[in-house]
């Protein structure tokens, strides 16, 4: 945990998409943590769902729609192709 505070400041990152492990409960304790830390250094961060063993737990598509909900929500930004927002990736592997 304390690790990613030292690389965001050697890369100069001002934002970061954590993945939330579904699965794992042990990291669930940290999710806190780490918000309480986001808050206190004024660092943008937003968690992304996933769950490795079983890709239809959440979707890729339900990934993308979180993301650019919060870059169009939180970051005010606007997607340079819009046709990619969302598309049918249903049989890839």
């Amino acid at each position: 945990m304390f690790e990613l505070w030292d690389y965001m400041k050697r890369f100069n990152c001002d934002m970061v998409a954590m993945y939330d492990q579904l699965q794992c409960k042990g990291v669930q304790g940290l999710h806190g943590l780490f918000e309480d830390e986001f808050r206190k250094r004024d660092i943008k961060a937003f968690w992304i769902p996933h769950a490795l063993p079983d890709s239809r737990t959440v979707s890729r598509a339900e990934i993308r729609r979180l993301i650019n909900d919060y870059m169009s929500t939180v970051m005010h930004e606007e997607p340079l192709d819009p046709s990619l927002l969302d598309f049918d990736d249903s049989m890839t592997w």
